[in-house]
């Protein structure tokens, strides 16, 4: 009797040990997902930013008038020496709706569009995306503005969703930033 019970008892305790190996390693396997969206956003995020900024700090270079020519919280247009050739680019950021300018659908792509030449980026799956325009005082304070030529900062706010699901929901990546284009 006695060694029935020890069998008994000796399987109840490992059937324990499984099963909480078994739940460790799904807890795992769902942290490593995360991780995973979470470093797939921020990455995507970080590509975008690239390019935004360094198309932002070059606002104006080479322009001897009019380096902004629209600025709306969902597009900016202005006017830059991009590939320092002495040939002035107008460069120009549509995001959401304001993309029906260029004769697409409307959606969470941002466009990218270079002397008249549109650059559709992947689908990044881009929740969120705004400008915000900035004028200094003789101290150097930033405040918003929305006059064209008051413009002497771009302030932009990126949130980046993941493709993929962890239980049911999915990771942002949120950027903001703010450029001061010495030709502004």
């Amino acid at each position: 009797m006695s060694s029935q019970l020890d069998i008994i008892g000796s399987i109840i305790i490992a059937g324990m040990i499984i099963l909480n190996f078994s739940f460790f390693m799904g807890e795992r396997t769902e942290s490593q997902i995360e991780s995973t969206n979470k470093i797939t956003a921020q990455t995507d995020i970080s590509d975008v930013t690239e390019t935004l900024r360094f198309d932002l700090r070059k606002a104006g270079y080479g322009c001897d008038t009019l380096p902004i020519l629209r600025a709306t919280e969902n597009s900016l247009v202005f006017r830059a020496d991009l590939e320092n050739d002495g040939k002035i680019d107008t460069i120009g950021y549509y995001f959401g709706t304001a993309s029906t300018l260029i004769s697409e659908k409307s959606g969470s792509l941002l466009y990218r569009v270079v002397n008249g030449r549109k650059q559709q980026g992947q689908d990044l799956g881009l929740e969120g995306f705004r400008f915000i325009y900035f004028s200094t005082n003789s101290y150097g304070t930033l405040s918003q503005t929305t006059t064209l030529g008051d413009i002497k900062a771009i302030g932009v706010s990126l949130r980046l969703r993941s493709k993929m699901k962890v239980d049911g929901e999915c990771q942002y990546s949120l950027n903001e930033f703010t450029i001061s284009p010495k030709n502004l």
